[in-house]
């Protein structure tokens, strides 16, 4: 994807909004190694857009290295649980992202619980959005999250 190939060298730009741009898999894959190198994006938002796995692997392995990202919208991404738990594992080390939305997609109860231990860790992130996602249908998982929201007093919002 050429946006993404021009954000290797680009180091003004601090915020990007792609939403319902048909971005794909490739295109999600292509913004994720950017990151890996972009020292400015602050704010990128591909919300609607179909990166499925391969794309959240990308960016979980990107979020690792990346110190820049504040925000990142992955809305209505078709993320599933395995791919919630990817992005979820680098929340205990990165420290930059202070937002992140994945409304609309299917984490369910193994995203749940990958996101709870999460949040017990990351002490940097203020805003998380996971409305209509398939969490917190159990007992164990609402327990789960419940007691990660208790240790972690910087997220503002569930």
């Amino acid at each position: 994807m050429a946006i993404a190939k021009a954000l290797e060298t680009n180091m003004t730009l601090q915020e990007l909004h792609l939403d319902s741009n048909n971005v794909g898999r490739e295109g999600a894959a292509a913004f994720a190694k950017t990151l890996e190198t972009n020292q400015s994006l602050q704010t990128l938002s591909l919300k609607d857009n179909d990166i499925g796995r391969d794309g959240t692997d990308a960016f979980a392995k990107a979020l690792e290295v990346n110190t820049t990202l504040q925000e990142l919208n992955l809305d209505r991404c078709n993320i599933s649980s395995e791919g919630a738990m990817a992005i979820a594992k680098t929340l205990g080390t990165n420290q930059s992202l202070k937002k992140l939305g994945l409304s609309f997609n299917s984490i369910g109860s193994e995203g749940t619980a990958a996101f709870a231990t999460a949040l017990e860790m990351n002490m940097t992130l203020q805003d998380l959005n996971l409305i209509f996602t398939n969490i917190g249908r159990g007992r164990e998982e609402k327990a789960a999250i419940h007691e990660a929201l208790e240790r972690n007093r910087r997220l503002q919002s569930p």
